[in-house]
């Protein structure tokens, strides 16, 4: 299949991934082509050169120096011109993770079918994309987990969704013999991902702990996070894929501290992949990934999670990375997108489409 995917236009999709979307846009397009697809990535500049991607849109998430009436004006902009290019790009199908509303609203425009993605919680300009969408007979919606379908059928009733839970490459997210007494902590480092209370509950355990990730609030890792750091809490950066993988797989146990409801969790279904117990906050879809047989999940409270933290070191490795292999590998993801794809590509039917507005 000819398949062009239209990635968000925050970040560059490259390593040291930004966050999971980062991360995930980038085994897709990437095992799709290893499948033997035709893929074309509409990503950000600087996204990395080994996938098959244009680079349509300037980065603007980390830019202070350009107002955001301006990025998103910007941004409006480049996704307008962005549909009228697959408009004419006689692709087969077009996969949408771009968390934008403007391809939402065009949909009914392209003469292919078009998949988007739930990768987050309900938030107005989407909502306002996904009704507008509604009337697009070969547009579809993917829910990366119950929990992320439930949260958005709250929002639009009517929105149908399929369940494809993401997946992580088990071929690099090895299990290791060479554990080490210490905990880890992955992810953006924002105030709703709580590491500051992951480190606090490591305190209480008298497990050190090593924190991994891209500070996405200066503000509160300043105030909240850095006051914590010691030698026995140690910030390791933001690392690229096989320096994590194998911190991760040394480690005893995986602290997963989200302060919403996260839409997925790819850094516990990462973590399991290696072999390592989750300790988390059971909140979102991380119930879904994590079992009692792979993990202690608690209400979010500092000392509940410090026993959880005990409570994992007798859990079988062997059961975590089972699990992820069996409910979260990258070729069980590959393989469930690509059949859910021949199935609109083989019952497409000419579409009659709307025209799409003029960009300057």
């Amino acid at each position: 299949m000819k398949i062009a995917i239209i990635a968000h236009s925050h970040y560059p999709i490259k390593q040291p991934f930004a966050g999971g979307l980062e991360s995930h846009t980038f085994h897709l397009a990437q095992q799709l082509q290893q499948a033997g697809h035709q893929v074309t990535l509409f990503a950000a500049a600087g996204s990395e050169t080994t996938l098959p991607f244009i680079p349509f849109f300037q980065p603007t998430a980390t830019n202070d120096s350009i107002a955001e009436e301006e990025i998103v004006a910007y941004r409006e902009r480049r996704y307008l011109s962005l549909m009228r290019v697959l408009k004419q790009g006689n692709y087969d199908l077009v996969h949408n993770n771009s968390l934008h509303y403007i391809p939402l609203k065009l949909a009914s425009a392209l003469p292919m079918p078009m998949v988007t993605v739930l990768h987050t919680p309900p938030f107005e300009s989407l909502v306002e994309g996904f009704k507008s969408s509604l009337t697009a007979s070969h547009h579809r919606t993917i829910a990366v987990s119950k929990s992320a379908a439930k949260s958005w059928l709250n929002a639009i009733p009517n929105l149908k969704t399929q369940l494809i839970y993401n997946g992580v490459d088990t071929r690099l997210w090895l299990p290791t013999n060479q554990q080490q007494k210490y905990a880890i902590w992955v992810g953006r480092i924002t105030p709703e991902k709580g590491l500051h209370l992951a480190i606090k509950a490591a305190q209480l355990a008298n497990m050190p702990l090593k924190i991994c990730g891209p500070i996405y609030d200066a503000g509160y890792f300043s105030q909240a996070v850095q006051p914590l750091l010691s030698d026995q809490a140690v910030y390791l950066g933001n690392l690229g894929m096989q320096a994590l993988a194998r911190q991760v797989a040394q480690a005893q146990v995986f602290v997963c501290t989200p302060c919403w409801d996260e839409p997925f969790g790819l850094v516990a279904a990462e973590a399991l992949s290696c072999g390592t117990p989750v300790a988390g906050f059971g909140r979102g879809a991380l119930v879904e990934i994590v079992t009692p047989e792979t993990g202690v999940l608690v209400p979010e409270d500092v000392e509940a999670l410090a026993q959880a933290i005990a409570q994992t070191q007798p859990l079988s490795r062997k059961h975590c990375r089972q699990r992820a292999v069996e409910r979260f590998s990258m070729a069980a993801m590959i393989q469930r997108y690509t059949d859910f794809y021949q199935t609109l590509v083989s019952d497409r039917v000419p579409f009659r489409t709307t025209r799409l507005p003029l960009v300057s």
